[in-house]
């Protein structure tokens, strides 16, 4: 995944500043997208050497999921 630098971390108070005004003129304050129909959840956890997923999504509009639940096992190897 490539993630767009917008600046750079080592900034003293006015850089700060003014990276914040730029922010600013940036949010957006009216309601700009289609309806939601789906939403996603994950969840992992990670005990020892394993390792469990689990992935659902819901439909919103019937507030119930459409397929089943999956959940996945992995077992984590250590490298030396």
């Amino acid at each position: 995944m490539l993630i767009k630098k917008h600046h750079y971390w080592n900034l003293n108070y006015k850089g700060a500043v003014e990276i914040q005004k730029k922010l600013a003129k940036k949010i957006i304050l009216y309601d700009d997208i289609s309806p939601v129909k789906r939403i996603a959840g994950v969840d992992v956890k990670f005990l020892l050497s394993l390792s469990s997923a689990i992935k659902f999504t819901l439909d919103v509009s019937k507030f119930r999921i459409p397929e089943p639940i999956k959940l996945a096992y992995n077992y984590l190897q250590e490298y030396s």
